[in-house]
């Protein structure tokens, strides 16, 4: 067993380093197989599964970058459930938070729950360090975003903020952001949660079309960012979100300033998956602008990352926003085809904004083409689009009324405050 910690904390090191090819990384993988076949009656078991799970942690970066996300799955839960045998409860809810990232992402948000429950359930609960419990509460309540549950979402998310108000020490930890995979190369605070607890709120609100709550929300989160945030590491949060809700409302002018910023600060940072979202949301606008031309330039850019990257809701997010500049070009059969791309990407997401928007349009256009039976077609699955976020019928067909009668960029009505709530998440992403 002593050679075996000393070969993990000798991979430790390079994987850390980054002095790794692909082989190396499937060597890397195949140790943490090979550790799990060993008998947990081992001597020394605990002290190297502990150094294991650093190894899984450092290594998640690798494997996921590849796409594996049946390795991790599998290995995680497994290094999770040694964890749980020793009652390294600390160690458990950090593997088991990690797969349950991947399991709400690529896989299934059901199982996701119920790896997020084992640790809310633990009778050792309470004995985790705060930040960790603020941890567990943020990815669980953006999974229950997920699955439709905004209610329960919302309490969830005001107890972790209530944790971070209580402990505004700069603890450190590091801190997987969800839908853009889990992220290992920085370090989270409370505060660094607290204002990505803030701007879910605000999603939570935007979706359900109470834009004056959702603003407040992106405001609190801005000024956590602004306060705490000097490297400007997450500052692209509260620009993307305030620039989507002028986005929404098509306020395009509005919107310009706060998506431009955005689209600036996740190059200046490499991050790849925000440079692709952040061109989509950037093209939206330009759309909206008549600026077709370089709406083109950013969404062909933003495809090719997605495609790339296999995540169908950022994917189906581009065939809205081409279809959008198609119709702007006046090609209507060409807009049409790129709608109807995506329900057919989402039968397996929960990107419900994203379907809605793209139901709307198809339903309009066939509508006008006099295409009855297809226009009832889409009208029908943007009710049980609607049906699946729990909206009143009443709030539904008022939705629906209100697409027909303005063709907005969201379906969802502008009277804000008093509009019931309704559930399911969009590919709002920061996903935050």
């Amino acid at each position: 067993m002593q050679r075996l910690q000393v070969e993990a904390q000798q991979i430790i090191h390079y994987l850390s380093v980054g002095e790794v090819d692909d082989f190396f990384v499937e060597q890397a993988v195949r140790f943490v197989y090979v550790f799990l076949e060993i008998p947990a009656t081992a001597p020394e078991y605990a002290s190297v599964l502990s150094t294991i799970a650093e190894l899984a942690n450092v290594l998640h970066v690798y494997i996921g970058a590849q796409g594996r996300w049946n390795d991790i799955l599998y290995l995680w839960t497994a290094l999770a459930a040694q964890a749980k045998r020793f009652a390294d409860w600390e160690k458990f809810a950090s593997l088991t938070i990690r797969a349950a990232l991947v399991a709400n992402h690529y896989r299934s948000p059901q199982d996701a729950v119920q790896l997020y429950l084992e640790i809310i359930n633990l009778n050792a609960y309470e004995s985790l360090p705060a930040l960790k419990r603020v941890e567990v509460l943020h990815q669980f309540s953006v999974c229950l975003i997920d699955l439709g549950d905004y209610a329960t979402a919302t309490t969830y998310l005001q107890n972790a903020i209530a944790l971070c108000e209580q402990n505004q020490e700069y603890a450190v930890m590091p801190v997987p952001v969800s839908h853009f995979g889990a992220r290992i190369d920085t370090k989270g605070t409370f505060w660094e949660h607290h204002g990505f607890l803030l701007n879910l709120l605000g999603n939570i609100a935007l979706m359900s079309g109470r834009y004056e709550e959702a603003q407040r929300h992106y405001a609190q989160s801005a000024h956590v960012f602004e306060k705490h945030d000097v490297n400007e590491d997450f500052a692209y949060s509260a620009n993307q979100s305030l620039g989507r809700l002028w986005l929404y409302r098509q306020e395009y002018t509005k919107a310009l300033p706060y998506l431009l910023r955005n689209y600036e600060l996740n190059h200046r940072h490499s991050k790849v998956q925000g440079n692709a979202t952040s061109s989509c949301y950037l093209a939206a606008v330009y759309i909206g602008l008549h600026r077709l031309n370089e709406a083109e330039t950013l969404l062909n850019s933003a495809i090719s990352i997605f495609n790339q990257l296999q995540d169908a809701a950022d994917i189906a997010m581009c065939h809205l926003y081409f279809g959008e500049l198609e119709s702007a070009r006046g090609h209507n059969a060409a807009a049409m085809a790129q709608w109807q791309r995506v329900p057919a990407l989402l039968q397996c997401s929960q990107s419900y904004m994203i379907e809605q928007q793209a139901l709307a349009h198809l339903m309009l256009h066939h509508l006008r083409a006099g295409e009855i039976a297809d226009s009832l077609a889409a009208l029908a699955r943007l009710l049980k689009c609607l049906k699946h976020q729990h909206v009143q019928p009443y709030s539904a067909c008022a939705a629906v009324g209100h697409s027909l009668s303005t063709h907005p960029t969201v379906i969802f009505p502008k009277t804000t405050q008093n509009t019931p709530n309704v559930t399911k998440r969009s590919a709002l992403a920061d996903r935050n």
